[in-house]
C-alpha cells in the first residue's frame, strides 16, 4: 500500500526559504507543497500562485487552515525555537533552519518537545550530507586512516559586506541571531566536523570584531580538544575576502582533506609512529600516495545536500522509521561547542563542553543587553 504524500508548508520566503521550495519540488509526489507563509503577504501570494499552493502571512494561519503534516521554518533565528514549539505542539513535523536555538539548553528543550509529541524535528545543517563528508565519515569509521591525531577547520569563505547586516538587522544582534560567524555561518563546518569525529570536549577561543561595527563577532580563533586525545584548531571569519573552506583530518595511517566540496585522501607507506621510529634519513620526504575521492562540483553540490537533508526528513516521517540524521539533540552538539567558545572568549580561559546551562544563560543575557561585548581587534575602536 502506497503511503499518502507528506503535505508540507514553508514559512519564510526570503533567501533560503525559496531554496527549500525547489528542494521540495525536486523530491517529487511523495512530498507535496501545499502552503507558503510570509509576513510579506504580497510576496506570499505571488509565491503561492507560482507554486500552485495556498498562501498565508503567519505560521498560526497555516496551522489553523489545517491540511498539512509538516512545516519548514526558514525564518530568522530568534523565531526558530518559538515557532518550532508551536508547530510541534500542533502535531506537525518540523524541518527548522539552522541554528536551532542560541543556547544548548533551548536545543535540548526542543528535542524534548519533539519526543513528547512523537514528531520529527530535523535541523537544516546540510554539510554532513555533502558527499565529501559522507565518504570521509565512512573512511574514518572503517579505520582507513587509523587513529585520528589532529584536525583543523578553516571557514573563511563567509565574507559579508556591511549591507548584509544593515539589510537584515537581526543578523547583527545577539538577541536575534545568537552569535556571529561561529553561530550563523560556521555552524555548518563545525557540525560537519562533529559528524566525522565527534564533539570537542573543551575549547579555548578568541572572538573579536575586525571589520563589522555590530554586536556579534566577525572573527574566531580556537583550540579544540577531544576526549580521545585529538587536538585541533578552528578559524572562522566573515571579514576575509580571499577565504578558505577547508577541513583536515590527520591520522596514524593517512590524512583526509575536505577542500570546498571536494575530498582528497593521503595514504602513508606505514603508520606515523613506525615512520618516526624507523626513519634513518633525517631530511627525507615521506612518499605519500594522494588521490581525489570526491571532485568539487561547486554550489550545485550544496543544493543536492539540502535535497538529501529533506530526503532524510521525509524518510524519518515514515511509519516505524528512526530519527533523522540531524535530529534536535544531534544538532545541539554544535551549539554546545559554540556556547563554550563564546564563554571562553569572554572569560579568556579554557572551557569544557558542554557548559553549565545557567551560567551560559546569564552570559547570553548580558550579551543581549549590551553589558558584555565582543572586543575590537587591537582594542576599543
Amino acid at each position: 500500500m502506497t503511503e499518502a504524500p507528506v503535505r508540507v508548508a514553508v514559512v519564510g520566503l526570503s533567501g533560503v526559504g525559496m531554496v527549500h521550495l525547489v528542494a521540495i519540488a525536486t523530491l517529487g509526489s511523495g512530498y507535496r507543497l501545499v502552503a507558503v507563509a510570509d509576513t510579506d503577504g504580497e510576496a506570499a501570494k505571488n509565491v503561492g500562485t507560482s507554486f500552485g499552493c495556498a498562501a498565508f502571512t503567519s505560521l498560526g494561519e497555516v496551522i489553523a487552515a489545517g491540511g498539512i503534516d509538516a512545516v519548514v521554518l526558514a525564518v530568522p533565528p530568534f523565531l526558530h525555537a518559538p515557532m518550532a514549539t508551536q508547530a510541534l505542539e500542533a502535531g506537525l513535523h518540523v524541518y527548522c533552519e539552522k541554528p536551532l536555538a542560541p543556547t544548548a539548553a533551548e536545543g535540548r528543550a526542543l528535542a524534548a518537545v519533539a519526543d513528547r509529541q512523537h514528531r520529527v524535528l530535523q535541523v537544516g545543517l546540510q554539510y554532513r550530507f555533502l558527499p565529501a563528508y559522507v565518504q570521509a565519515a565512512s573512511l574514518i569509521a572503517g579505520g582507513a586512516i587509523g587513529q585520528v591525531r589532529r584536525v583543523s577547520v578553516t571557514a573563511t569563505t563567509w565574507f559579508r559586506p556591511t549591507h548584509y547586516f544593515s539589510a537584515r538587522p537581526w543578523r547583527a544582534r545577539w538577541a536575534t541571531v545568537g552569535g556571529g560567524v561561529l553561530m550563523h555561518q560556521t555552524c555548518h563546518q563545525l557540525d560537519g566536523l562533529i559528524s566525522l569525529i565527534g564533539r570537542p570536549t573543551a575549547i579555548t577561543a578568541q572572538a573579536w570584531r575586525s571589520l563589522h561595527d555590530f554586536e556579534v563577532e566577525d572573527s574566531v580563533s580556537a583550540l579544540l580538544e577531544f576526549g580521545s586525545g585529538v587536538h585541533g584548531t578552528l578559524i572562522a571569519s566573515t571579514a576575509e575576502v580571499a577565504g578558505t573552506n577547508r577541513t583536515e583530518i590527520h591520522a596514524e595511517s593517512g590524512s583526509l582533506v575536505i577542500d570546498g566540496f571536494g575530498l582528497r585522501q593521503a595514504t602513508f607507506p606505514a603508520p606515523v609512529a613506525q615512520l618516526a621510529a624507523e626513519g634513518q634519513n633525517d631530511l627525507a620526504t615521506v612518499p605519500v600516495r594522494c588521490g581525489d575521492l570526491v571532485v568539487d562540483g561547486g554550489q550545485g553540490m550544496e543544493f543536492a545536500a539540502i535535497v538529501d537533508c529533506h530526503r532524510d526528513f521525509l524518510a524519518a516521517m515514515s511509519a516505524g522509521a528512526g530519527p533523522p540524521r540531524n535530529h534536535a539533540l544531534e544538532a545541539t552538539r554544535a551549539i554546545e561547542v559554540i556556547n563554550a567558545a563564546y564563554l571562553s572568549a569572554l572569560t579568556r580561559r579554557r572551557v569544557e563542553v558542554p557548559v553549565d546551562d545557567e551560567m551560559y544563560a546569564a552570559t547570553f543575557a548580558e550579551l543581549c543587553a549590551g553589558r558584555r561585548t565582543i572586543p575590537w581587534a587591537g582594542g576599543e575602536r
